[in-house]
């Protein structure tokens, strides 16, 4: 880009600061070239002659290339049918009083505006068309129909962003010619008749008058171009110093007004970029004009550039194209659940944008999955906690109506009675403990004493209660790698009760002569202990909800528990600022639960217990 306050080569550099001369140095300089004003004169005129040319054929030219282009883009949807090509070329040749011709990519003319043309039946061999064809726009000026000079325009006609054809316009050069007679017959007249005088004008005209619209008409067309800081510095006081400084304002605001542009269009892709729900703007012909990065992701593409400028059936196809079709062809509102990648369920909404030109449509995704997902749990939370509740309550009413019934007469049933109601109110009691403790975890409502402790001295306490109920069941219970491990910053008694689920769990659910191994290993800052068993093993279908609450889907893994130990286990983990997770063993039967803890600081070892923290769930 051109520096501050200059012009690109062509247009002439600007001259800042220009100030009149006095009139004496005006009067020296006339009388000086005095000999010279007439072929000074004389060939300014001729100098004129040709510019005007040059900027009338410009100014034809520039307006025969827009008429082309929307000859160009009207014809597009029409291509092939013959009779409407013809059509619209009248049409629009009469509505534009030019000649418009439409050109196969052969050079066959599909359609032309006169209604008895005088071109031969193929025009690829012409300059114009041939440009045209090669993607950029042609233009010549050649006789005409009328025998006078005519310019022609031409510019491709795309379909589906192929060269299909050529859209030609043309004008006759009559009036131009007729102008430019006028102006040469007025130039000679001044010139016959302003003589001494026509001198010292050119001179003037020239220095103050003449350079600096050159400046102006050469930062026009640098700004134009795009070279938007380049002023013309122009401070006299006179209508050429105010056009400088009106033009000079106006390309300072232009500049803010696109700066400004820009600014709102990094905003508004900023905003639609950090949403979480898909935004697809699409155009009348189901081209994505626009889309943002979760789109993207919801349809499986790698990145919202893999969508803009393509077709919407092409990246989606289906329900949701045919969603889209069916909203831009009515102009209403449409919405559909679908399902996408077998899993993840979407919401899609199409609407018609309202308020502008051209017919587009915004489509909106939204990610239902995890709010379907929580909706499932809600619902076997509710059943799980009912089934708990029912049993106990179903078996304490029956004895409770039994013993009214006459067995409280006899002391030995009404004792046995009592002793089986007994164990309902401790199950019941058992649960309602187990709840009130999930919630109050969940809630960071429980002290959470962390202090520095060796890996061995959380796992070993926990293995050595539980071996004698392995060796009853015909297991092996063993550990491995706890030497030379690092400390870990936990609270030891939550710990355990974890490592104490997860082992009952494994003993449980490992038929005799099995095996229970607790491992553990150092990644990076984190301990992971992990308990693994030769059991059945996990259905992979259960295995992204066996830490839920009362969720005990897996028949191999469900007991008289009331399933609320795992979901507690996972809650105390996650508030050590660890995660607990479960996989199927890959070389064997059995699953393994692992859990990680991060380690303890150098500075802590040692350290006493931290009172004030509180479990906090994640």
């Amino acid at each position: 880009m051109p520096a501050r306050g200059s012009l690109p080569t062509g247009g002439g550099a600007p001259r800042p600061g220009r100030r009149r001369r006095g009139a004496g140095l005006r009067r020296r300089l006339a009388l000086a070239y005095l000999p010279l004003v007439l072929v000074a004169t004389a060939a300014l005129g001729a100098y004129l002659l040709v510019a005007a040319r040059a900027l009338y054929l410009d100014g034809a030219a520039g307006q025969l290339t827009g008429e082309a282009r929307l000859v160009a883009d009207a014809a597009a949807p029409a291509w092939g049918d013959p009779a409407s090509l013809t059509a619209l070329a009248g049409r629009l040749g009469r509505a534009g009083g030019i000649r418009v011709t439409l050109l196969a990519a052969d050079g066959a003319v599909l359609g032309d505006s006169a209604a008895a043309p005088a071109a031969p039946a193929h025009e690829a061999a012409s300059p114009e068309v041939g440009s045209a064809l090669a993607g950029g726009v042609g233009q010549s000026v050649r006789p005409g129909i009328g025998g006078g000079d005519t310019l022609y325009v031409a510019v491709p006609v795309a379909v589906d962003g192929r060269t299909v054809g050529v859209a030609r316009v043309a004008q006759p050069l009559d009036a131009i010619d007729a102008r430019l007679d006028a102006l040469g017959r007025a130039a000679v007249v001044a010139v016959a008749a302003s003589g001494v005088l026509a001198a010292g004008l050119a001179l003037l005209l020239g220095r103050d008058i003449a350079a600096p619209l050159e400046d102006l008409a050469g930062l026009a067309g640098a700004l134009a171009a795009g070279h938007l800081g380049l002023r013309s510095h122009l401070d006299t006081d006179d209508e050429i110093g105010r056009l400088g400084r009106a033009f000079d304002q106006m390309a300072a605001e232009l500049q803010r007004t696109i700066a400004l542009g820009e600014d709102e269009r990094r905003k508004l892709a900023a905003v639609l970029d950090t949403l979480d729900d898909g935004v697809l703007l699409l155009d009348a012909a189901g081209t994505v004009v626009r889309a943002n990065a979760a789109a993207a992701r919801l349809l499986g593409r790698g990145a919202r550039d893999d969508l803009a400028g393509r077709p919407f059936a092409e990246v989606a196809g289906g329900e949701l194209a045919a969603l889209v079709a069916e909203a831009a062809r009515t102009r209403r509102a449409r919405a559909l659940f679908v399902e996408r990648d077998g899993a993840r369920q979407v919401r899609a909404a199409v609407t018609p944008v309202r308020g502008v030109a051209e017919r587009l449509v915004v489509l909106a995704l939204h990610d239902l999955t995890e709010l379907r997902r929580l909706e499932t749990a809600r619902r076997d939370f509710v059943a799980n906690i009912s089934h708990e509740l029912r049993t106990p309550l179903a078996s304490v009413k029956a004895l409770v109506e039994t013993l009214e019934g006459g067995a409280i007469e006899d002391d030995a049933v009404a004792r046995q009675f009592l002793g089986q109601m007994g164990e309902e109110v401790d199950h019941l009691a058992g649960l309602v403990r187990e709840l009130l403790e999930l919630a109050r975890i969940e809630a960071g409502q429980v002290a959470l004493r962390r202090a520095a402790v060796a890996p061995a001295d959380l796992i070993l306490p926990t293995v050595a209660r539980l071996r004698a109920q392995a060796e009853r069941a015909g297991l092996t219970l063993a550990t491995a790698g706890l030497a030379g491990l690092p400390p870990v910053l936990a609270d030891p008694e939550r710990i355990g009760q974890v490592l104490l689920n997860l082992l009952h769990n494994a003993l449980k659910f490992t038929p005799p002569g099995g095996a229970v191994t607790v491992a553990a290993e150092r990644r990076d800052a984190m301990l992971a202990v992990a308990v693994r068993d030769t059991g059945r093993g996990i259905d992979p279908r259960d295995l992204p909800r066996i830490f839920e609450r009362f969720y005990k889907a897996d028949r191999a893994r469900s007991g008289g528990g009331t399933g609320l130990g795992l979901a507690i286990a996972r809650h105390t983990v996650e508030a050590h600022g660890g995660a607990l997770s479960a996989a199927n063993n890959a070389d064997g039967p059995g699953a393994t639960f692992t859990f990680t803890l991060p380690l303890a600081p150098e500075d802590d070892a040692g350290a006493s217990p931290d009172p004030s923290a509180a479990l906090t769930s994640r």
